[in-house]
């Protein structure tokens, strides 16, 4: 509902049943982008934007699952108008999550710090 009024759109889950693991992961992660970046670290990756909106962000850095926080949080760094929806956790259908895997941990962390960093580091 929100297309005609914004550039972005974001979704959060309402809520997940995913276990205690996950839910220890999910906390620890959106912690750790709130302290190291100071923004919300729990966008779904779900998102709608206008193409002119990727342009202007420009080239996106990361390679992992990261990369759907470090578009919405650089295009709100911009100024961009945006919206957050909430949606429903589908069940897994196949396959189980990568998100748990240690090299998969370290490579987010490193990617959060190199955005930290670039940030850090723009003139003002």
């Amino acid at each position: 509902p929100h297309r005609a009024e914004v550039d972005l759109i974001l979704s959060v889950y309402r809520r997940r049943d995913d276990g205690w693991q996950r839910k220890i992961l999910s906390w620890g992660f959106q912690s750790f982008v709130k302290l190291a970046l100071g923004s919300r670290g729990d966008f779904t990756g779900t998102m709608m934007f206008r193409r002119e909106l990727l342009e202007r962000v420009g080239e996106l850095h990361s390679e992992s699952f990261f990369v759907n926080l470090e578009f919405p949080i650089r295009a709100i760094q911009l100024g961009t108008d945006y919206r957050l929806v909430e949606i429903e956790a589908q069940p897994r259908l196949h396959g189980v999550s990568k998100v748990a895997n240690t090299g998969r941990i370290k490579t987010v962390i490193r990617e959060t710090l190199a955005m930290r960093k670039r940030e850090r580091a723009k003139p003002t």
